[in-house]
């Protein structure tokens, strides 16, 4: 099932050569909900410009719950749907935006 999460991201893992996906990453983050999300596979190289996010920014898109992985936070995600919130969360005032 597809559905649309909001997913503030928390990590992303360096892009590595895939014989399946030619080049992967593994991003995690948390939706607005306070569930873990582990999107994979992301070609985060090959993403066009303005979809590209950073860690502690917002995204929405549609994902859906992977089928090869029985690991409830894994999700795949439609790199097509990618729509970034503006910036990433400041570090001002002892981190205050980051604190969920």
């Amino acid at each position: 099932m597809v559905f649309l999460d909001r997913i503030l991201i928390l990590a992303k893992t360096y892009p590595s050569p895939s014989a399946k996906y030619v080049e992967t990453s593994c991003v995690a983050g948390i939706n607005e909900h306070g569930q873990l999300r582990r999107l994979y596979p992301v070609p985060f190289r090959l993403i066009e410009e303005g979809k590209q996010f950073k860690k502690w920014q917002w995204i929405t898109a549609q994902v859906r719950k992977s089928n090869d992985d029985h690991r409830p936070e894994r999700h795949r995600i439609f790199i097509d749907t990618i729509e970034c919130d503006a910036g990433s969360l400041p570090t001002k005032n002892y981190w205050e935006a980051r604190w969920l």
